[in-house]
């Protein structure tokens, strides 16, 4: 496998395990959600955060604006460890990551600079492959 077909593989991967994930949470929602109607339309709810809260009360998944006000989606585990970061950076560019136990990073796709970058650490944070890659 070359590394093009390796960048298109891990790419693939995380989009539908983010999507996969999203669509379960979609269609397990239990409780209704109440939202003050606005004057303008009457379909819309305006917030600045959204946080799941698991059955033991901690915040799983939070979908919010960051620094800046840009958006950020964060999921965790049962621990309140984060886990996967999607969102926009300040200066617009879109990236996300892959964190272990401990939040270090394990995978990061990013956009910096309009040119797309990859880098894989190992769990003694040692960088294992990236791309493109940096002499």
């Amino acid at each position: 496998m070359n590394q093009r077909q390796f960048i298109n593989l891990l790419i693939a991967v995380c989009i539908s395990s983010f999507l996969g994930g999203m669509s379960i949470q979609l269609v397990t929602v239990v409780s209704p959600v109440a939202a003050k109607e606005s004057k303008k339309h009457s379909d819309e709810i305006r917030t600045k955060a959204i946080h799941l809260i698991g059955q033991d009360k901690k915040i799983r998944a939070s979908f919010y604006l960051g620094i800046h006000d840009t958006p950020q989606l964060v999921l965790y585990d049962k621990k309140g460890t984060n886990r996967f970061n999607f969102g926009l950076a300040p200066a617009g560019n879109p990236g996300m990551s892959f964190n272990d136990n401990d939040s270090n990073k394990l995978i990061d796709i990013g956009t910096i600079y309009d040119r797309a970058s990859i880098c894989i650490w190992d769990s003694q944070k040692n960088i294992v492959w990236q791309a493109p890659h940096t002499k």
